[in-house]
This record gives structure tokens, sequence and C-alpha cells, in this order.
């Protein structure tokens, strides 16, 4: 009808690829871009480029099916692919193609933003930053890890992996159809490791000061139960001695306390 527009044209995918994540590198299977020193012709499926062009041959190869009626020998085969329409089409499969392993370039730099989850030593990072988020001991305190610290960085590991957790398994680009479900699981498992650390050692931390401290009250209960006679001396310097030793304790308690708070906070305490 006269004004009506003309609907756009919707590209349908022809083929699957997937987005894996292998040896410290996010890679298309079967590989969008050519590989220096691999020979595309020895391979058909080396590369995207070059199973297109291993199917392109094969149709063009059917103009050598039949033979000439002109003379007495050859095929049409080099008229079938010097005709103009062919030539031009050829050319476009060509752009088509470059512009298709741009968008895969730039898709993939997507995912390798992320590459410092794998590459970046994740035991020795840790311990570099433990050593400046350990809070040394006092008389009021035990040695401690730095909460603020250890908050901020395990808030910033599970942002990223809510952040990752909204990517497409799936998307389009053009002609092809990528299914990014593989990098996008190593990426969640990556951030997993990286949030796991701190919090694992937040919470052996804090077990091992909770058994300590029941080691201690059943000390310091022991002592208390004993009874000291009157006008012993020494019985009564260890009972006061017990006494003194639990309010030291009492006194280190606190931090202790705010360390399973923060935990709580990110439901590693039920």
């Amino acid at each position: 009808l006269f004004g009506e527009k003309k609907k756009k044209e919707v590209l349908h995918p022809l083929l699957k690829i997937t987005l894996n994540h292998k040896q410290d590198q996010v890679e298309f299977v079967p590989n969008v871009f050519e590989v220096q020193g691999q020979d595309s012709k020895e391979d058909e499926k080396s590369n995207l480029r070059a199973m297109v062009t291993s199917w392109i041959t094969s149709i063009l190869n059917v103009g050598g099916s039949f033979r000439r009626v002109d003379i007495n020998g050859g095929d049409y085969r080099r008229e079938v692919v010097n005709h103009p329409d062919v030539r031009s089409k050829l050319m476009e499969i060509n752009a088509a193609l470059d512009a298709t392993e741009a968008k895969c370039f730039e898709f993939r730099e997507k995912y390798m933003s992320y590459s410092y989850l794998w590459t970046t030593p994740l035991q020795e990072t840790f311990n570099e930053f433990c050593e400046k988020a350990t809070d040394e001991a006092t008389e009021t305190s035990k040695s401690q890890p730095n909460l603020k610290m250890f908050n901020s960085k395990i808030k910033e590991y599970r942002q990223l992996q809510e952040e990752i957790e909204v990517f497409e398994s799936e998307h389009n680009i053009g002609w092809l159809k990528v299914d990014s479900l593989p990098v996008k699981r190593a990426m969640q498992s990556w951030a997993g490791k990286w949030t796991s650390i701190y919090i694992k050692h937040l919470q052996d931390d804090l077990v091992k000061k909770l058994t300590n401290l029941e080691d201690f009250m059943k000390n310091s209960n022991d002592g208390l139960a004993i009874e000291v006679p009157e006008g012993n001396n020494d019985m009564l310097t260890n009972s006061m001695g017990v006494i003194r030793d639990i309010r030291a304790e009492d006194k280190k308690t606190g931090p202790m306390l705010e360390s399973g708070v923060l935990m709580k906070q990110f439901n590693m305490l039920k």
C-alpha cells in the first residue's frame, strides 16, 4: 500500500560457533581468525574464512562437471569463476567476512577485558594482600584481618560475579550465532575463586579463634572451680591470675565478633 514502510530484512544465523576459555585465552571454535603460520589450504576447518572458501570452491567446481560443446576439450569452470556476477558476489562475501571478523574481534575483547581473573597469580596476589590487610595484635585485640579491606575486596568480586551473570549466553553476529556460555561459565568460576579465597581466610581465622576461645573458657572454668583454702596465698594468686586472664581475653573478643558480623552480612554464616 502507498506509504507503507518496507520491513527490515532479518538475517538468521547460518552457522553456530562457540566462544571458549582455553589456556589463558578466549578463543572461537572453530577459529574465526587466520592463525599465523597455519596453512588454511591444508586444513579447510582451520578458520572461518578457510571454511567459507572451501564451500565456495566446491560450488564453483560445478563448472568443471560439464564438457565444453564449442571445442573438443575443457570445461566451463573458468567462465563460471570469471563471470561478472560471480566476481561481484565473491567481493560481497569477502567484505562480509571482513566485517564479521571485525565484529567477532570486538565481541571477544569484551571477555578478554576480564583476563586478569585468570592471568593474575591468585595465591601470590592474596598473600601480598594479607601482608597489608592484617592488623597486629594489641593489648585490646588479637592479630586480626583488616575487615574494611576484606569487605572491599569481597564486595568487588561479588559485584563482578553479578556483572558476569547477566552476560548473554548466545549472541548473533551477522550470519553467525555465537555460543558464549562456555566462556561465561569459566569467568564465573574464576570470579568465584577470587571471592572464595578472601571469604575462606576470614572463616578459617574466626573458627581458629573461636576454637581457642572455647579451650580458654574450659580451662578458665576449671581454674575458677578450684576452692582456695583460707591462708593459701599461692592458690589465691593462681585464682586471681585466672580472673585477670579472663578480663584480658574479654577485651579482645570485640574485633572477633565484628568479623562474624561481616561474614553474616555476606551470608557466610547461618
